[in-house]
């Protein structure tokens, strides 16, 4: 299946969306959206998501997808302290992409986060991220 980008819309911090056929491995769509973590409450947020699923609704009408968040720690990291500590950032993230999701009939789950930054720098010179990242997961889950 050829991969699509869906949207790319502009700065802060990156929450990367692939949805997928449910119970199968091959990706349809693949979108990017940049999200400021000051945002990460609604109104952008949801709107960016809204804008999304509407495309894959559009294609793809009578499917069933789940919709995973994968979040680019990297990018959060920088925006961490300018705004609030890490951990809400990505609850908020995740809780903003549910909810909205939910509204538009998919159903969200939080995977992993993206596997190149766990086998980069993560895994020796940050543990405590490393750990934030395992519980953002499991709270997906």
């Amino acid at each position: 299946m050829p991969e699509e980008k869906i949207s790319r819309l502009s700065d802060g911090v990156a929450s990367f969306i692939r949805l997928e056929k449910q119970h199968q491995e091959l990706l349809w769509l693949s979108g990017e959206v940049r999200l400021a973590a000051c945002d990460a409450e609604e109104h952008r947020f949801q709107t960016h998501i809204r804008d999304l699923l509407r495309g894959v609704r559009a294609h793809f009408a009578e499917e069933e997808y789940v919709l995973r968040l994968w979040l680019d720690l990297d990018l959060l990291k920088g925006h961490a302290q300018e705004h609030r500590d890490l951990l809400t950032i990505l609850q908020d993230s995740i809780e903003a992409a549910q909810r909205t999701a939910l509204s538009w009939g998919v159903r969200v789950k939080v995977t992993e986060v993206i596997e190149h930054l766990l086998l980069r720098e993560i895994t020796e010179d940050d543990p405590h991220i490393l750990d934030l990242a395992r519980k953002v997961v499991d709270l997906g889950r």
